[in-house]
């Protein structure tokens, strides 16, 4: 993308997921990447995670936006993921914070509950 960033992911995930969640769970990591690219400071680096527990995934990107950037709210692929993970009991958080320098800190938490044993999974 043109800048550094760490990408932190269990080595090990154990269970089986139903396809639909991991659809959705590729399908935000996809979206996040692309919204770092496109709105990200490429000055500064970025941190996402993806924790995995027997109940649910925890996905959190923590990035400082471009001074050009729109952050006052997702856009509409974020909107769609956090309307897809209510429905499903999860959520999709974000908060911008303003520092003393001037930079704009934007993170994102999302829950993704699990359904373990359920069907065939995708190999990431």
């Amino acid at each position: 993308m043109g800048f550094d960033g760490a990408v932190l992911l269990p080595e090990l995930i154990s269970g089986d997921d139903c396809m639909e969640r991991e659809t959705i769970l590729l399908g935000l990591v996809r979206e996040l990447f692309a919204d770092v690219a496109k709105h990200a400071d490429a000055r500064y680096g970025y941190v996402l995670t993806v924790e995995a527990s027997l109940n649910e995934y925890l996905i959190r990107l923590r990035d400082v936006a471009a001074a050009d950037a729109s952050i006052e709210s997702g856009g509409t692929g974020l909107n769609r993921y956090e309307a897809q993970l209510k429905r499903q009991g999860g959520y999709l958080r974000t908060q911008c914070e303003d520092v003393e320098s001037g930079l704009h800190w934007w993170s994102l938490e999302a829950r993704v509950p699990r359904n373990v044993g359920n069907r065939a999974r995708v190999h990431w």
